[in-house]
């Protein structure tokens, strides 16, 4: 019998209490057990597991006998023989119930950190906890509530059993009567006179009807026995007591209201419950109590709408989701009542779920265990099932917030370093707040390894990144559309490359989607769980999991092709690098980067032009020296120069002309402080010496027969003193009568001679120290020793190789001759002993001779003792399996024996079938064997073999059975037939030698590998080993004892070496020479080398020299018997000296007695001929015919030295005063001496111009000081103005640094920025293949992970991990639900998928506290997070990282209803609970990034406002390449006649759902609508669904839609967050109460709240490139003062910004100055072309240098230009600057073009030439247009052609009803009114009975006041509505509900 619960209300801690206090106690513990069966936790589980143990543990040695052998068997021969077990001693508690009742009131206090604010953190985990019955509906779901679906007539089991099994089934409404019916059953007549209806009872509810159709209308459904007959209870339709209007309403409303929740939660709402308890609460027990109904059995459901046959049906679906229980009612039964309420699932190893009916009866069951208990008495299961929306996440977070269910007794929750932050009161050090800072991406060597980007990322988004993954926990702000989702992406696939977890956790299912798809692009979706809302059901999860471990092959990546592939990024990278550093470094001193001084250059140089830069070049001018301040100070002296120079300039005798001053020359601008005398007194004296030197030396030359004229050049005269000075003197072995008969042109000879025999000399005295001096005096000998040098080399001896090695290697020939020898012997001995098949291999060569070696080796390996035992057998290869499968046996048998040995005498053992006969006695032994014959039989037998002296019988059977089995074993081996076929005669049964076996086969084996089998030529080597006579086999061994194979191993090595030696001798070196023929080539070789030696060293110094170096004195001895040739062949003694001279060298080296005087002479006349050119001068020394000749002409030279020397003085003195040279004196003027004397006369004629000339002097240095010495001449040149001059000194100035630049780093001569615009799209082209290779990769890491394998079982329940997966993949049905798959199985799934996707809910429903951590937590849209939601989620990981927006929407209570604050001490506050969001609660401890790069709007007026208005311009924006379009912007749709009445605008709407039709049915871009509340948004819905039912196609393209990546959305101001999509249209909702009114009520919903300016930032930026503004009022209507709230005050702006373009306080997106005279001179040039350019164009953040304007198109832009100036170089990176940039531009439509500086520079024409060409190209033609605002948003019409609604004569209509006073006028007037003057006027034939407004209808709407559609429906009959007219309904309805809904505001 099923054991009953005893319903503990003890918590799973106060049970392990118990347990722990009782485990000797079964009863308790049984109880205990009973229990934990209907308790499904993980820590339940193992307690569960613990208890079965210690009952095992206890009943096991409650019944172990205790008794003595001898007693019993004497209690055996009694006749009252009785075992009676001995128990141990307990002590019993006197109650066990009232000591287990003591028990459950001890609790183990949770230990909190100290100063931990316990309050605090209570309070917040509170507001997860609401156990109020009146305000939980999982406490009182009120079943009279509206908008809930009750169910009638169905059987639980039944409803449970076809939802389970994934079927979907139809709600049914109770059909609305119809007028016949109604007529049939008394409710209406028909007046035959009238044929009016007469109403006889009011109209019947649905319950009513549903009883007339035989309907069962009871809410308690049938019990469970019930059988109606006619399968209503079997089919899938669901009854409900509605009518399909109210029915419909309901199921929509539920619909929507369980979407929205799963969207912006991620937390299905949306139950069908089955089974409620019917309760009071303890605290109403006064007669009065209030009963109130839980829900019990919750199928979480999603409801489908289809349309058949034009009628709409709804169908409820079970999700998939696990089933889970009433936690809240739990919660509240525990702690209210000490009742612990079942779980809804089996105690069995499946943990299945119980049908309804079965759980009902648990529940039942418990009532019934309280019955004592006077209210719980009155508790009980109702039968009733509704469909309604609960919420069951917040108590599951409350739980997962519970420090007692966390490992470590709370710690590893409240220990946790966020935890800690929020609720510690120790103050945290940390570096919290914004870090505006980015990394440096190109100077991380492991980016990519470390951190891989499989999604294009700014650098803001990787800093952000490598911060998480460097371990820091952070706050990342993400502005809209600043690329949130592909950070987060790239941080999952990083992570996952670490190898690292993941919880991704986000409320919106759009904000988790979008990553998804992203992860699923880059092919690592298969890595993530997505267990968000729907997606968590069981099926998915496993589908998903068998998907990836279905893939695991394909996740493969090469590694070369990654490091390929980075290599080449990394070039490419630092080659962009490397251009933007060089260009932007500071350049020296100057102050200026490379790119200024480059731009001033080219700037300047269009000012100077046409001077030519050499022309002004200036000296000493270089980075160093230069600067700002530099070239300030140089203008002005430039300025002051250019001032005096025009008043010094008047002095010139001839103007223009400065040389012509008698004054040029002087620059010693001292002598302005000197008197004049001195400088008259130094010319003068200078003077007047020149004029005596003159005179002089003429007078000398006379005496040559030489005039020295007036008009010779002071050179010339310099020449006469100089060259006469310089005649060389004499060495004393000169001889002069050789001077006539040598020429200046024999001299190169005579010194060539003389060089010739200085080489002999020591030709001699070095080839003396290796040849002897008879080989010296005799050079002929050197033939001999050559031709001994060439037989050497014919036998290959190397060049290096000493005659000593030589030798040596003739030793060692005649070694390996002996050798030969004795071997060959041996070999001729061999052969004789075997057959000749065997012989023919042993040959006389050295491959014979191995051959030989290695037959002896291999023969001798054979032991002796194993000759005889060589048989055909061993060459068998299936005996290695054999020997093999011996030698296991017989060790096993020998095992056997080993163990036998100690039991049993073997040697004595019986036979096997005895063994076995005694094995079973001994086994089935009991106390009464013994009487047994046969068992003491063996038993006696047992001690004759045994080797125990007494063994126990009864305990010897196992033993007994292995002796069998080894007898029989061993017995089976010996009569083996395999082994004996096997092994043959060898084969000896047990006792077979094993050792020899293995020996002989591996022996056999390896002669075999060694000779190969077949016909080989070497086979019958193998066959003579095996089969030749023992003798001859003794015989081969004993060759190998005498150590033969060492001796042909010598033989070879020796053959070797002096093959080495004697490298073309064959005989050496050829294996297969043979070496035994006659004559012997041995010997040979040993002839020709010995011959060889003794011809070379008779003759030699050193017998052991080098051939080298004696092949080097050979060569210097052709050199010496060469150059002596030489010297004889010239004959200098006969030519010059009449052959008086011997010039011969002897043998010693010593040079000859008459070389002196050759060398000499030779000596004095290259002297004369080098220093004298003066011909007369020559002729002169040439005419003495001795010393003393020569010595006279000397000192006639000599006595012009007193006058020279004058002169020199007095000369130099005065140049030394001026400071001047004769150079600079004359110039100008001619350089002759008449000139000389003339210039000083002139000078010392005109005095007093020095002091002017000195004036001027200073000018002039104060500007050549700076090295403007060609610009001040150019100045004397030109007559030029001072601004010009100022340009010029400017150019010259930046084109010398440009000039020194260009010289220093040649990377910009040597690259083009054409190759630099090349090697940016290479960049691009690898960061993207790069990024391809990342996902491969990232994807082959993660998947490169053991799987825990887990333990496998007889049950299921014992799978665990990795095994539990496999087995549920393997199942159909009936699957483990997640959350316990996640406590089994956690690790293995978080290996298969490392990154979890969830929402918080999510979190707490499926992953128990604890069990799983990850390396990194990540939350999104975090702004939206209450705290209490997200600290379960951080206490799961090590690291988090927080990313939302604190200027979006905060948390929202839309899908909760509020509670109470608790009490808490001010002073006891957390900064968490403080905060608004856990996005701002976390910001105070965590330092935070923001994403600044806006990609998301393709036009920049879509985030102008929310940019400046909210973000402070902090937002990097980029410029749309449209001013005015219709694709991009904002357009404004002003809506005439549109209200605000009841809460929306029916006009807007109407307007609203015409553009989607539009839009839909002509443009494939992605659409959302949003609306400013919740009930315009479903007015705009219902409008939508209104058209389409009567125009197909829009039916069809909204069912298009529906089916494509980004469907439209509808959707209010509260839930778009996280939305985008290409086109937006917002429906403002907001205007006038009354059309056409000029004030509109100053209500604006949440916008007027403190949050509303953040609902607002939400909305105006959910667009990609266009938004369409629906507004009924005007800026100008919305009333702001200084106490309106933002919210207002945005709202006023933005219309403001939607109706004219401006943003007030912004300036206009253009109109900055140019970045630099780069772009100013690119400009220019445009517009001298004719084209329009903007320069800086943008908004914020990020501007394009120049954008040229389409001529024919002034709202488009042709063409972007960048300039590489300060916004290409103030880029991050490299990514950012030339990938990502330009990639996000290019994606903006821009066709953008790049001119770099160094080009431009170089030549700006040719880099503007393609430009010019491609603009042409491009502009479209001109055409007249009229002129347009800088920024027109145009004004576009509310409703088109395809207006759905209304025509303009109804609007019309409308307006002339409306036009009249109405406000006393009751409702029916009204509508009548409305009738006469609009709708008849329209319409004028509809027959009466089928008026919108006649007088049925008009009766309803007054009695029911209707004031939407729905409302109609519901309230209208259905027999009324069917016979209206559909034309006047579908134009007029609206505007009818409007008028009721206006008189019912009123």
């Amino acid at each position: 019998m099923t054991q009953e619960r005893p319903y503990f209300s003890d918590s799973i801690a106060m049970l392990e209490v118990t347990v722990d206090q009782n485990d000797y106690d079964l009863e308790i513990l049984d109880q205990v057990t009973a229990e934990l069966k209907h308790r499904s936790t993980l820590r339940a589980k193992d307690l569960q597991e613990r208890v079965k143990g210690l009952i095992k543990q206890e009943r096991e040695y409650q019944n172990q006998p205790d008794v003595d052998i001898q007693k019993e068997m004497a209690a055996i021969t009694s006749e009252d023989l009785e075992l009676v077990p001995a128990k141990k001693d307990k002590k019993k508690m006197d109650s066990a119930a009232r000591k287990l009742d003591d028990i459950n009131k001890v609790k183990k206090p949770v230990q909190y950190p100290e100063g931990f604010l316990v309050e605090s953190f209570q309070a917040l985990r509170n507001k997860l906890l609401d156990t109020a019955g009146s305000r939980s509906r999982l406490l009182n779901l009120d079943q009279s509530k509206k908008g809930f679906v009750r169910v009638v007539d169905e059987l639980p089991k039944a409803l449970a059993s076809i939802l389970l099994a994934e079927k979907t089934m139809r709600i049914v409404s109770v059909p609305e009567p119809t007028l016949d019916e109604l007529i049939e059953h008394g409710y209406l007549e028909r007046d035959e006179e009238t044929s009016k209806l007469i109403t006889l009872k009011p109209d019947p509810t649905a319950k009513e009807w549903a009883a007339v159709k035989g309907i069962h209308s009871e809410y308690e459904l049938p019990s469970k026995d019930t059988d109606a007959g006619d399968g209503r209870h079997t089919d899938t339709d669901v009854q409900t007591l509605l009518f399909s209007p109210h029915l419909n309403k309901n199921l929509k409303s539920l619909s929507k209201d369980a979407k929205t929740s799963i969207e912006e939660t991620g937390n299905n709402i949306l139950f069908l419950s089955v089974g409620f308890l019917e309760y009071t609460d303890q605290a109403e027990l006064n007669g009065t109590a209030r009963k109130r109904l839980a829900p019990l059995f919750m199928i979480p459901v999603s409801i489908e709408k289809k349309v058949v046959n034009s009628i709409t049906h709804f169908f409820i679906k079970y999700t998939g989701e696990d089933i889970i229980d009433n936690l809240t009612l739990r919660e509240k039964l525990v702690q209210e009542y000490e009742i612990y309420l079942p779980s809804v699932y089996k105690e069995d190893e499946d943990a299945s779920l119980l049908d309804p009916e079965a759980y009902f009866e648990e529940v039942q069951a418990l009532l019934a265990r309280k019955s004592d208990d006077p209210n719980i008495s009155q508790w009980r299961v109702r039968r009733f099932a509704t469909l309604a929306t609960l919420s069951l996440g917040k108590l599951l977070m409350y739980k997962d917030l519970d420090p007692e269910l966390w490992p470590d007794d709370g710690a590893a929750l409240l220990d946790h370093e966020l935890i800690s932050s929020f609720f510690g009161t120790a103050k945290k050090q940390g570096s919290a707040g914004l870090r505006t800072e980015t990394h440096g991406l190109d100077k991380m060597p492991t980016l990519h390894h470390d951190f891989p980007m499989v999604e294009d990322a700014d650098s803001s988004q990787m800093s952000a990144l490598i911060d998480v993954l460097n371990g820091e926990n952070l706050v990342i702000e993400g502005p809209p559309g600043t690329g949130k989702s592909q950070t987060i992406t790239n941080l999952i696939a990083a992570a996952l490359s670490q190898k690292k977890s993941v919880l991704f956790v986000a409320e919106k299912q759009a904000a988790l989607d979008v990553v998804k798809r992203r992860l699923d692009k880059a092919g690592l979706g298969d890595f993530c769980l997505d267990l968000h809302s729907d997606k968590a059901q069981k099926k998915k999860v496993l589908d998903s999991f068998g998907q990836r471990i279905a893939n695991q092959d394909a996740y493969t990546f090469s590694e070369a092709d990654y490091s390929l592939q980075v290599n080449r990024y990394e070039r490419a990278r630092d080659e962009l690098q490397t251009y933007v550093e060089t260009v932007n470094q500071s350049w020296k001193e100057t102050g200026l980067t490379i790119h200024q001084i480059l731009m001033a250059a080219t700037r300047y140089a269009k000012e100077a032009a046409p001077l030519e830069y050499e022309d002004v070049k200036p000296q000493g001018l270089n980075g160093n020296n230069f600067s700002r301040f530099f070239l300030d100070e140089q203008l002005q002296q430039l300025e002051k120069f250019y001032d005096y120079l025009e008043r010094v300039s008047n002095q010139l005798e001839d103007k223009g002309n400065w040389e012509s001053h008698p004054w040029f020359g002087v620059n010693n601008k001292s002598l302005a402080a000197q008197s004049e005398s001195a400088v008259k007194t130094a010319l003068a004296q200078w003077n007047d010496s020149l004029e005596a030197l003159f005179v002089g030396l003429g007078g000398a030359v006379e005496s040559f027969g030489v005039v020295l004229a007036r008009d010779i050049t002071l050179d010339g005269f310099d020449q006469w003193l100089d060259e006469w000075q310089a005649l060389p003197n004499l060495q004393g072995k000169e001889l002069f009568t050789c001077f006539k008969l040598i020429q200046e042109n024999d001299l190169p000879e005579i010194k060539e001679v003389c060089e010739q025999i200085e080489t002999i000399a020591q030709l001699y005295q070095r080839l003396s120290t290796t040849f002897h001096r008879a080989f010296l005096s005799d050079l002929s000998q050197a033939r001999s020793i050559e031709e001994s040098i060439q037989t050497l080399k014919e036998i290959g001896v190397s060049d290096h190789v000493t005659f000593e090695s030589i030798v040596a290697s003739v030793s060692k020939l005649e070694g390996v001759i002996q050798l030969l020898k004795a071997l060959d012997e041996d070999r001729v001995t061999l052969r004789k002993s075997v057959n000749e098949g065997l012989a023919e291999l042993f040959t006389p060569d050295m491959a014979g001779f191995n051959e030989l070696a290695c037959f002896t080796d291999l023969v001798s390996e054979l032991p002796a003792e194993y000759i005889s035992h060589r048989c055909d057998e061993y060459d068998d290869d299936s005996l290695d399996e054999a020997i093999v499968k011996l030698k296991e046996q017989i060790s096993a048998l020998n095992t056997q024996q080993t163990d036998l040995s100690s039991t049993f005498k073997l040697d004595s053992l019986p036979e096997a079938n005895v063994l076995r006969q005694y094995a079973k006695l001994s086994s089935e032994s009991t106390a009464f064997s013994f009487f047994k014959k046969d068992w003491r039989a063996a038993k006696k037998h047992l001690r004759l073999f045994s080797t125990i002296e007494k063994p126990a019988f009864k305990k010897e059977a196992e033993h007994l059975e292995k002796a069998a089995k080894w007898l029989e074993a061993q017995s089976a081996l010996n009569e083996s037939d395999y082994f004996k076929k096997t092994l043959g005669s060898e084969f000896e049964g047990v006792t077979t030698h094993i050792e020899r076996l293995e020996v002989m086969r591996a022996w056999y084996k390896k002669v075999r590998s060694q000779y190969g089998v077949g016909f080989g030529r070497r086979v019958p080597l193998a066959s003579g080993a095996f089969h030749c006579s023992k003798d001859v086999f003794r015989g081969v061994q004993g060759l190998g004892s005498n150590a033969l194979v060492s001796k042909v191993n010598d033989l070879s090595e020796g053959l070797t070496q002096l093959s080495q030696t004697f490298p073309k001798e064959v005989c050496l070196r050829d294996e297969h020479y043979d070496l035994a023929q006659d004559p012997n080539p041995l010997q040979t070789v040993l002839y020709k080398v010995k011959e060889s030696l003794g011809d070379v060293q008779k003759h030699l110094l050193n017998p052991n020299l080098p051939q080298s170096n004696l092949m080097k004195s050979l060569k210097e001895v052709d050199e010496l018997k060469s150059k002596i040739e030489q010297v004889d062949q010239a004959d200098l003694s006969g030519r010059f000296f009449s052959g008086t001279l011997d010039f011969t060298v002897s043998a010693n080296g010593s040079l000859p007695e008459d070389y002196a005087k050759l060398s000499q002479s030779s000596e004095f006349l290259s002297t004369l001929y080098s220093e004298v050119n003066l011909p007369e001068l020559r002729a002169q020394v040439n005419a003495c015919d001795s010393e003393a000749d020569y010595l006279k002409l000397q000192q006639l030279r000599e006595g012009l030295d007193e006058l020279e020397s004058s002169e020199a003085g007095f000369c130099e003195a005065f140049l030394k005063l001026i400071d001047g040279d004769i150079d600079s004196w004359l110039q100008g003027r001619e350089q002759v001496f008449s000139a000389l004397v003339d210039k000083n006369s002139t000078a010392l004629g005109n005095l007093p111009w020095l002091d002017g000339w000195l004036k001027y002097l200073y000018a002039k240095e104060r500007l050549e000081a700076g090295g403007f010495t060609k610009l001040k001449d150019y100045l004397l040149k030109q007559d030029v103005g001072l601004e010009h001059v100022q340009n010029v000194l400017k150019f010259a100035c930046y084109r010398t640094i440009a000039e020194e630049i260009y010289a220093a780093v040649p990377l910009l001569s040597q690259k083009s920025g054409h190759e630099q615009s090349a090697v940016q799209r290479q960049f691009a082209e690898i960061d993207e293949g790069l990024k391809k290779i990342q996902r491969n990769r990232v994807a082959a890491l993660a998947a490169d992970v053991s799987v825990p394998e887990g333990e496998r079982g007889a049950k299921v329940s014992s799978y665990s991990e990795g095994a539990l997966i496999t087995h549920e993949l393997g199942k159909k049905t009936r699957h483990v639900a997640i959350r316990r798959l996640v406590e089994r199985a956690g690790r293995a799934m978080k290996a298969y998928t490392p990154c979890f996707m969830m929402s918080p809910m999510a979190v707490a429903k499926y992953i128990p506290p604890g069990s799983l951590e990850f390396d990194l937590v990540v939350m999104d849209e975090a702004s939206q997070v209450k705290q209490e939601y997200a600290l379960s989620c951080f206490a799961r990981g090590k690291t988090v990282v927080v990313v939302g927006d604190p200027k979006q929407l905060p948390p929202t209570s839309f899908f909760e209803k509020a509670t109470s604050d608790s009490d808490i001490d001010s002073n006891e506050v957390s900064v968490i609970q403080d905060s608004e969001s856990i996005l701002e609660a976390i910001g105070g401890f965590t330092p935070k990034r923001m994403l600044q790069w806006h990609y998301r709007s393709r036009h920049e007026s879509l985030i102008a406002f929310s940019n400046h208005n909210f973000y402070d311009s902090r937002l990097v924006v980029f410029p749309s390449p449209w001013d005015q379009s219709d694709e991009f912007g904002i357009k404004h749709h002003f809506v005439e006649n549109g209200r605000f009445l009841n809460s929306v605008n029916q006009t807007e709407s109407h307007a609203v759902v015409n553009a989607i039709r539009d839009h839909l049915l002509s443009s494939k871009e992605s659409l959302g609508v949003v609306a400013m509340n919740s009930k315009q948004r479903d007015l705009i819905e219902a409008d939508l669904e209104a058209a389409a039912a009567t125009d197909k196609q829009l039916a069809d393209a909204l069912s298009k839609n529906r089916n494509s990546s980004d469907p439209l959305f509808i959707k209010n101001l509260e839930n778009v967050q996280g939305d985008e999509r290409d086109v937006i249209f917002i429906s403002f909702t907001y205007g006038p109460a009354e059309r056409g009114a000029s004030a509109i009520p100053q209500r604006f919903g949440p916008i007027n709240s403190e949050n509303g300016w953040r609902r607002l930032n939400v909305l105006f930026t959910r667009a990609k490139k266009r938004k369409h503004v629906f507004t009924s009022m005007r800026s100008g209507q919305i009333l702001v003062s200084d106490t309106s709230s933002r919210g207002v005050q945005a709202l006023k702006d933005y219309l403001t910004f939607v109706e004219t373009g401006r943003l007030a306080g912004a300036g206009k997106p253009t109109g900055k100055e140019p970045d630099s005279d780069f772009e100013v001179a690119v400009i220019k040039m445009l517009e001298d072309k004719g084209y329009q350019c903007e320069p800086q164009l943008g908004v914020e953040g990020y501007f394009i240098d120049i954008a040229v304007r389409d001529p024919g198109m002034p709202g488009r832009y042709l063409m972007g230009i960048e300039c590489d100036g300060a916004t290409y170089h103030r880029a991050k990176s490299t990514r950012d600057r030339d990938r990502v940039r330009q990639a996000v531009l290019e994606s903006l439509g821009w066709n953008i073009k790049r001119i770099w500086s160094t080009d431009w520079f170089k030549n700006p024409d040719a880099e503007l030439k393609p430009i010019f060409d491609e603009l042409a190209e491009l502009a479209s033609p001109i055409q007249v247009a009229k002129p347009i605002d800088d920024f027109e948003l145009e004004m576009m019409p509310a409703s088109g052609a395809s207006d759905l609604f209304k025509d303009e004569t109804h609007f019309e209509l409308e307006q002339q009803y409306a036009s009249k006073s109405i406000s006393d006028e009751t409702l029916v007037d009204r509508l009548l009114k409305f009738q006469s003057q609009v709708i008849a006027k329209e319409y004028p034939d509809t027959e009466d009975e089928r008026r919108l407004l006649r007088p049925d209808i008009l009766h309803r709407l007054v009695e029911n006041e209707p004031r939407d559609r729905d409302e109609f429906v519901e309230l209208i009959p259905q027999y009324l509505r069917s016979n209206t007219d559909t034309q006047e309904a579908f134009e007029f309805l609206d505007d009818v509900l409007e008028i009721v809904a206006e008189f019912v505001e009123a």
